[in-house]
C-alpha cells in the first residue's frame, strides 16, 4: 500500500513529494538500529520507539508519557516549527508516531505510508550508504 491509495492526503506524503522536500522536512526513522545502520533516507534522524508503551492512560500517567515522548523527539532535533515526516518499514510505526506527534503540538506532521518498503526500491531515492 502506498500513500496514493488513500483518498484523504492532508496527513500523508508520497515518495515523489518527499523527494522534492527532503531539505525542508525533519525525517524520523523509526526502524530498529540495525536497519538504520544499513542505510537511511538522506537526512533522517533515528529514533526507535519500539517497546515504548503506556498501560495506564489515566490523566497523570498519560501526561508523563507524553512529556517523555516530547523529550525524546527533542533529543533528535524534532521541532514543531518544521514539517515532520515519520518513516519506518511499511507505515505502521510511522502511523503510530504520527498519532503521538499531533497532540504534542506538531501541526505539520505527515505520515509516509510507503516508508522504507517503497523508498528503498526506487531508482531515484536518496539513500545514505554507509562506508566500509
Amino acid at each position: 500500500m502506498t500513500s496514493t491509495d488513500f483518498p484523504v492526503r492532508k496527513y500523508l506524503i508520497d515518495a515523489r513529494e518527499l523527494g522534492e522536500r527532503l531539505e525542508t522536512v525533519t525525517l524520523i526513522d523509526l526502524r530498529p538500529a540495525e536497519d538504520f545502520a544499513v542505510g537511511p533516507i538522506e537526512g533522517s534522524r533515528h529514533l526507535d520507539l519500539y517497546g515504548v508503551s503506556l498501560n495506564d492512560s489515566s490523566d497523570a500517567p498519560l501526561k508523563a508519557f507524553l512529556s517523555m515522548l516530547q523529550t525524546l523527539f527533542g533529543t533528535r532535533g524534532v521541532s514543531p516549527d518544521k514539517p515532520v515526516i515519520p518513516v519506518c518499514h511499511g507505515g505502521y510505526r510511522s502511523a503510530n508516531t504520527f498519532l503521538a506527534l499531533k497532540p504534542l503540538g506538531y501541526p505539520r506532521v505527515r505520515n509516509y505510508v510507503g516508508s522504507w518498503g517503497e523508498w528503498g526500491i526506487r531508482d531515484d531515492s536518496r539513500i545514505v550508504v554507509p562506508g566500509p
